[in-house]
């Protein structure tokens, strides 16, 4: 879970700067400059652990958990690393474009800095050559396990962009972008026990007694999965768990430590515990609860912050806030109705119990944002076994929980079903313009009683060409002729077909004629030279009129 926090800081970075909070500087190659900070970091809290200072050192210890995304804003936001990089490659490498290949390359500081701080870490908080290299493994393994699935999805992105209609149409149409990205999510769902399986180091659970007494705790619950497995973690973690969707894909991990330090009767007690989330299907609550929140909030923010992008986006800043809060809240009971499954199947807790308190160890007191301390569980299970209404109670209102993420979910399903079907016909106009396809943009807009005037007549304007897929050459062309003719709403009109067709330029060029039309704005400080040198005629010839419009007289 660092890891991915740690990922979308760096990939928040990256939109930090798309929006202007950079200081416009180009030097990329001043990020190698950071690539020591965190030994820097790791050495100064040895130190200061070694004079015994350590809550100073614990807090520079915290640093460096921390220094990879925060040195990767640095790279990114003064250094300039993602702005040469457009500059190298082009926009493709911006997070509002089309991904393609190169966007990983916006991260290779990220993954550099993330790199040395487990090296640093490493030496500060191990003590042998062994446990040093142990430390180093895993903690790659889990940030390769992070950056793995954002790579698929460049990957696979970039093949889908290749080609022109259907980037356009994912990009234009909000039925097709939501059917990409759920596609990808169920491909993500169903590839991620096969991608842990190999990034992460395992190999099958071997023979023997203990694993036949997990085979007859699965059986006696009607569990099936596709493997059970050793997770070697260079014994830095004591954990089991079940990935993926289905008997056919998942897998169970139970970790070296954890196989080190319990028997087999408090390891099958463990696997109960992990079936039990299966069983009771918190993942899948989950899942409802997420997507019925998220939709909703972006529902919410759409209708209240319709043309506000900033207010938009913390208003679904803040209902993350709210939801991170509200799944450590349903975890830690899930994590109680898992315990009481166990004790049901397996009739009694002790062996649950006695496995809580060796993983737990000095930190029994000690909750977590996702757990209850292993005291409290332990005290709710001797509760549970003597007061069996105890868990009914916990069960019952777990229900009523999942119904209303359910009942939620559908509500949000049906709501969105409906704005994007309201939004269907006149986003395929706009992508069949941006396609050129102008004959096909007009039929559909005939066919539209409420459509956008201003959408209407592009469609219109498209078709009066008499031909497809004409060049932003041509509609340049168009445009300067009308606003020859001093038709300069004909002219923007042809200036918004071909920013539909994909030039910059124009798209710049008409948002100067519209600023200088609201704002009696300077086309000159608007524009690129280059591009204001070239329409200086028009946009002198346009200002002058808005001038005399707006003159003593109308204000």
């Amino acid at each position: 879970m660092g890891y991915l926090v740690h990922l979308l800081v760096a990939l928040l970075a990256q939109g930090m700067a798309e929006e202007g909070w950079s200081t416009g500087c180009r030097w990329p190659l001043a990020a190698l400059l950071l690539v020591p900070v965190p030994h820097a970091i790791g050495w100064g809290a040895r130190r200061l652990l070694r004079r015994g200072r350590f809550r100073a050192g614990g807090v520079l210890a915290r640093v460096l958990a921390g220094a990879a995304p925060a040195l990767h804003v640095v790279a990114v936001c003064v250094f300039g690393w993602a702005d040469a990089l457009k500059g190298w490659f082009g926009e493709g490498l911006s997070l509002s474009a089309w991904p393609r290949v190169g966007l990983l390359l916006v991260l290779l500081p990220f993954v550099v800095y993330e790199l040395a701080s487990i090296d640093a870490r490493a030496r500060l908080e191990t003590e042998t050559g062994t446990e040093r290299r142990a430390w180093r493994i895993f903690q790659a393994r889990m940030l390769l396990s992070g950056i793995v699935p954002l790579a698929g999805y460049v990957l696979i992105s970039s093949a889908v962009g290749a080609s022109e209609t259907a980037r356009v149409e994912v990009e234009e149409v909000s039925l097709f972008a939501a059917l990409f990205a759920g596609g990808l999510l169920i491909a993500l769902a169903l590839l991620l026990p096969a991608l842990l399986r190999n990034v992460w180091a395992t190999e099958p659970l071997p023979s023997g007694a203990m694993r036949a007494g997990l085979q007859a705790v699965a059986d006696r619950a009607g569990f099936r999965s596709r493997a059970l497995l050793a997770w070697n973690t260079g014994d830095l973690m004591a954990n089991a768990a079940i990935v993926g969707i289905g008997p056919r894909t998942r897998i169970v991990l139970f970790s070296d430590s954890l196989l080190a330090r319990l028997d087999g009767e408090e390891v099958a007690a463990v696997f109960a515990h992990e079936i039990g989330h299966a069983a009771r299907r918190h993942v899948l609550i989950f899942v409802s609860w997420a997507a019925a929140f998220f939709l909703l909030a972006d529902l919410a923010a759409n209708h209240l912050f319709p043309s506000d992008a900033w207010l938009s986006g913390g208003f679904v800043l803040v209902a993350l806030i709210v939801w991170v809060l509200g799944f450590g809240f349903a975890s830690r009971r899930f994590e109680l109705e898992a315990d009481l499954f166990c004790l049901e199947l397996l009739g009694d807790a002790s062996a649950l119990i006695r496995a809580l308190e060796k993983v737990g160890g000095r930190f029994r007191d000690v909750a977590s944002w996702r757990h209850f301390s292993t005291a409290d569980r332990v005290r709710f299970l001797e509760r549970a076994s003597a007061e069996p209404r105890i868990g009914d109670a916990l069960r019952r209102s777990l229900r009523r929980w999942a119904r209303l993420g359910f009942a939620l979910l559908a509500v949000a399903l049906v709501l969105q079903a409906w704005s994007l079907a309201r939004a269907f016909p006149a986003e395929r106009v706009r992508a069949d313009l941006r396609l050129g396809r102008y004959a096909s943009a007009r039929a559909r807009a005939e066919g539209i009683p409420a459509l956008d005037p201003h959408l209407a007549d592009l469609a219109a304007r498209a078709a009066s060409l008499g031909r497809d897929r004409v060049a932003a050459a041509d509609l340049e062309t168009e445009a300067r002729a009308a606003m020859a003719r001093n038709d300069f709403q004909s002219g923007l009109g042809w200036l918004d077909l071909a920013a539909l067709r994909g030039s910059s330029d124009l798209a710049a060029v008409a948002d100067a004629f519209r600023a200088i039309a609201e704002k009696d704005a300077v086309a000159s400080d608007l524009l690129p030279s280059r591009v204001y040198a070239s329409w200086r005629t028009e946009l002198e010839a346009f200002s002058a009129g808005a001038r005399k419009r707006t003159g003593p007289g109308d204000q």
